[in-house]
């Protein structure tokens, strides 16, 4: 074996265990084979394990240096682990300390020990019992074997079996030199066993590194090291993973201090997890001891396990900071990395940043190679350069955004003017944000906050589109050294460790994470032209790609996410599709799946609102009725320029959904907007003529109605009933609706704070005013030139406390609330007919339970009066909204009135100035908050509540509405000669009876 490793990035890789593949000849004896680090005999072992060869030793490296590792005769070895058998099992010894393993035996089900028995620093023990749990209803046989020993490499495998059926193995790994303990767990019952291991000093302190910590008096830096006392944590549980994790006490290490020395339990290597989340390690502490289970079927994990001295703890490092504002976030800005603890370096060193990694999987040099153009073709610029030298908007905004605090985009700038200074300035910023991002990796390891999938890889791809574009105007060594850290970047994306692969079986969070992570790698990818791994990685790329497109468009063309996730996960495979087009790995413009769900995103258009002045993507989920998520529509734009050759009648129809949308050239980004309105936008491409009027009912979404009223779409409604929930609210049935060119009922755009998600705060019923999440689906749909009808059901078996107001706190949480709990079913069914030319609706509502229910309207409205059963309200425009209500009890009791605002862009969850970006939009804008009256009506179930809503001129005479006494019809007369009259078939189920028909 030789090879050698070449330090590139800077680092000082401190001394570390090394356990890598050994290449040597079939018939060579390990025994008498040590490594060689420049021709100097170290520490190792040599030893075969699942029919391969592996070495194991020690090394350190220095900042840009080399290193020749090889294997020799053996040299003198002197023991720096020893072992021993005796009655009470295996007992190894190092560094002072000791571990001691069950012996081999057969033991009552309720009495087999765990795989750990005895843990001791100096002589103090720090466990105080453990036991192996199964409800085989069998003894459990147990054999503890010594799998290798060497001068300073240990491995035993511990093995449970019971009836004849092997349930669960543990190997114990041990490097002499240092002081922790590998665990590598396969557990192979279909039924859950445990290991539960109870560690007897009294702890004091504690420290874990938690994303949402429910914890009493704890205290939480920036990096989420949550601090906390475990005396006043009595039995709450703390689920540990190697990789990060938004559950509520999930964590990615524990640390717990005593006066006898500290415990650390560290999970890493998530690529060898198996079912990740079923596997998870769950601490706790119970009556002054901290409880380890080690639960888990059918699956895998590694874990590492160290007692420590209080003063081996802490270590002071040289500061890593977020510097300037070049793609970091305002919040990130001037914060500094300068100590990290024992944990974190075990899940750097032996995990994510281990020397290990350079052998194989990270490689941050090679040949540098400039890309054809990852956005635009190099070959192409100068005529597009040419092409936007007299474009006012482009003019103005590189004169505004150098003025903007947070929206520089200087490789925009430099596209447009060529000027090397920019180009300068660039490298420096670069260099800059490459080397905090891989400093913190190399003092945190992985599962980190400010690390996590999107926290790099979205910020990652920008950098490095920055890097190609001022490619050919940077020097050798500067490029050299920037591709090379790119490169290491782009392995760590690449690496299952980092992101695991499903079947590690983590939840990986929401679904746009992961297009995130392959839309970036793919586009370094193209960046990294002639890297070794560039290829595979692009090849990786345009498979998820294909998969997502497969997989996340359903029939019609909807998303598996809400709408404005829908346009973010697109921002980013957009970017994607063109590097893979530009840089010949094909052309996913012009995929079909990706067609449909682009003319999805045209259908669900509103009509022109007037608060903004164009038509916006419905403001169903986690969306903002503001320009920030709105101007994502600019993506209309980027499909239209990239199929404007081969499908001109389909960009034809985008370009006019550009124009609907805003005609925005800049997508609210952090900093790429410029660029990307620089390569993709081009405002003179041809627009179709209108748009498309007519309703449909979308799988997995719900339905949109439409009606042109011979002014250009002035009335529509989008009602969400579909399977489809990631990042939608607790918002099933709710519905959206504008009339006479006016946003009428709406669904509040606050996207995240306000956190308007409560089931009651939204067009639909809640049922015991709590919230739920359950889903529906579409029974029926009938679009007509006179009515539209749509019936949908959803049934309700769980509920949730929330709040009854929105929570304005930017740190709210709603992992913190109650959990769900499940109540007898409800079905829900909801009627609506649309009816155009009487510009109402009639919405038919049945629950069918025990519980009592809210049914709920929120209107966009400055006043409200009720009368008996009819409710107007006064809208915008001098456009009237009447509310007639027909339903069982008395009418006084069961309706309220209340009303609600918010603020709009001047309460984001992210505390920016929006004024600071109003260069972006070539338009005024505004906060754009919302203020609604709210119509509640109390019922009990089963029972039907019936609402006719007509939209008037405020001059105008009130629809007259006719129920007889038993609510059995409804007759709708709007004063013109119309009439619409539903009546009974059946006891639950309305038809038309009358009235115009319906073609």
């Amino acid at each position: 074996m030789k090879m050698e490793l070449c330090e590139k990035l800077g680092l000082q890789w401190r001394l570390q265990p090394v356990l890598v593949e050994a290449k040597l000849p079939e018939d060579a004896d390990t025994g008498r084979i040590s490594v060689y680090l420049d021709d100097e005999c170290v520490p190792s072992d040599l030893f075969q394990r699942d029919g391969r060869v592996y070495a194991s030793f020690a090394m350190s490296l220095e900042p840009y240096s080399k290193k020749t590792i090889s294997t020799g005769p053996r040299g003198y070895q002197r023991e720096y682990i020893t072992y021993e058998y005796d009655a009470g099992g295996l007992t190894v010894r190092w560094l002072d300390r000791s571990v001691r393993m069950p012996a081999t035996g057969v033991y009552p089900q309720d009495r087999a020990p765990a795989f750990i028995e005895s843990l001791a620093l100096g002589g103090r023990e720090f466990l105080c019992g453990g036991v192996f749990i199964s409800d085989s209803g069998k003894d459990i046989s147990v054999v503890t074997e010594l799998v290798f020993k060497g001068c300073q490499f240990f491995i035993a495998r511990i093995c449970y079996s019971s009836g004849g059926r092997l349930l669960a193995s543990a190997d114990i790994e041990i490097n002499g030199l240092f002081p922790q303990i590998s665990i590598r767990e396969k557990i192979e019952a279909t039924d859950k066993v445990s290991h539960s291991l109870r560690f007897s000093p009294a702890f004091s302190r504690a420290r874990a590194r938690l994303h949402t910590p429910r914890l009493r008096n704890h205290s939480k830096d920036f990096w989420e090291r949550v601090e906390f006392s475990p005396g006043e944590q009595e039995g709450e549980v703390i689920k540990l993973q190697p990789f990060y994790a938004w559950d509520v006490n999930a964590g990615t290490y524990l640390a717990a201090r005593s006066d006898d020395g500290v415990v650390n339990i560290v999970p890493v290597h998530s690529s060898l997890w198996r079912n990740g989340k079923g596997m998870r390690l769950m601490a706790a502490f119970i009556d002054g001891q901290l409880v380890l289970d080690a639960p888990g079927a059918e699956g895998a994990r590694e874990w590492l396990l160290s007692v420590i001295n209080e003063d081996e703890d802490q270590m002071e490092i040289e500061p890593v900071k977020f510097t300037g504002n070049y793609n970091n976030y305002h919040y990130q800005t001037g914060r500094e990395l300068n100590s990290n603890y024992h944990a974190e370096r075990l899940a750097a060193c032996c995990s994510a940043q281990s020397i290990c990694k350079l052998f194989t999987d990270i490689k941050p040099g090679y040949d540098v190679r400039t890309s054809p153009g990852v956005l635009v073709n190099r070959m192409d610029m100068p005529n597009l350069r040419e092409k936007l030298k007299d474009d006012e908007f482009i003019v103005n905004a590189l004169a505004a955004q150098k003025q903007s605090p947070l929206g520089v985009d200087l490789a925009g700038s430099f596209m447009i003017d060529d000027d090397r200074t920019t180009a300068d300035t660039l490298v420096q910023w670069i260099g800059e944000w490459l080397a905090s991002r891989i400093g913190f990796f190399f003092n945190l390891g992985y599962p980190s906050v400010h690390l996590e999938c999107i926290a790099l890889s979205r910020p990652l791809r920008d950098v490095a589109i920055d890097l190609d574009i001022i490619s050919g105007a940077i020097g050798r060594s500067d490029k050299e050294r920037l591709f090379a850290s790119l490169a290491y970047l782009a392995c760590i994306t690449g690496d299952r460790d980092y992101w695991p692969a499903p079947e590690s079986g983590f939840d990986r969070g929401n679904m746009n994470f992961h297009s995130d992570m392959y839309a970036c790698l793919g586009v370094c990818a193209c960046v990294l032209n002639g890297h070794p791994m560039s290829g595979g990685w692009a090849s990786y790329a345009a498979d998820e790609f294909e998969k997502e497109l497969c997989r996340s468009v359903y029939p019609g063309g909807a998303w598996a996410e809400a709408p404005t996730y829908h346009l973010a996960s697109l921002s980013h495979l957009l970017v994607l599709a063109a590097a893979l087009k530009n840089c010949g790995h094909g052309n996913f413009f012009l995929h079909p799946r990706l067609i449909e769900t682009m003319e999805f995103l045209a259908d669900i258009q509103t009509p022109t609102d007037p608060r903004c002045g164009f038509s916006m993507i419905p403001s169903l989920g986690d969306t903002t009725s503001n320009i920030l998520t709105q101007s994502w529509q600019a993506l209309f734009a980027w499909v239209a320029k990239n199929t404007f050759r081969e499908m001109p009648e389909f960009s034809a129809r985008m370009m006019r959904a550009w124009i609907d949308g805003g005609s925005m050239r800049l997508p609210f980004s952090y900093n790429s907007g410029l660029k990307l309105a620089i390569a993709f936008v081009d405002p003179e491409l041809p627009a179709a003529t209108g748009r498309n009027d007519s309703g449909r009912s979308f799988e997995g979404f719900g339905v949109v109605m439409k009606n042109d009223g011979g002014k250009d779409l002035s009335g529509y409604l989008v009602m969400k009933a579909g399977e489809i929930n990631n990042h939608y609210d607790h918002d099933e049935g709710t519905l959206i609706w504008y009339c006479r060119g006016v946003p009428l009922l709406i669904d509040y755009g606050t996207q995240y704070n306000p956190c308007v998600d409560q089931s009651f705060w939204h067009n639909r019923i809640s049922i015991d005013h709590k919230s739920d999440w359950c889903r529906g689906r579409v029974y029926e749909f009938i679009p007509g030139s006179g009515y539209d009808y749509a019936k949908i059901q959803t049934v309700i078996d769980r509920v949730q406390e929330w709040p009854e107001y929105p929570d304005r706190d930017p740190g709210f949480n709603f992992r913190s609330l109650p959990d769900p709990h499940e109540i007898p079913a409800h079905t829900w069914t909801r009627e609506i007919f649309y009816l155009k030319k009487m510009e109402s609706l009639l919405l038919i509502d049945r629950v069918d339970g025990s519980l009592p229910y809210d049914w709920n309207l929120h209107v966009l409205a400055d006043s409200a009066a009720r009368n008996r059963n009819r409710v107007t309200f006064g809208c915008m425009r001098d456009t009237v909204l009447d509310v007639h209500l027909h339903m069982p009890g008395d009418y006084d009791e069961a309706i309220q009135l209340s009303e609600w605002e918010h603020r709009g862009m001047d309460e984001t969850r992210i505390p920016l100035s929006w004024r600071d970006y109003s260069w972006m939009w070539d338009r005024e804008i505004s906060a754009m908050g919302e203020k609604t009256k709210i119509l509640r009506v109390n019922m009990k179930s089963p029972s039907v509540i019936m609402a006719v809503l007509s939209a008037r001129d405020a001059k105008g005479e009130p629809t007259g509405v006719f129920f007889d006494e038993k609510g059995h019809t409804v007759r709708i007369a709007d004063g013109t000669g119309g009439e619409f009259v539903i009546g009974p078939e059946g006891e639950a189920s309305f038809k038309l009876q009358g009235g115009e028909q319906n073609d």
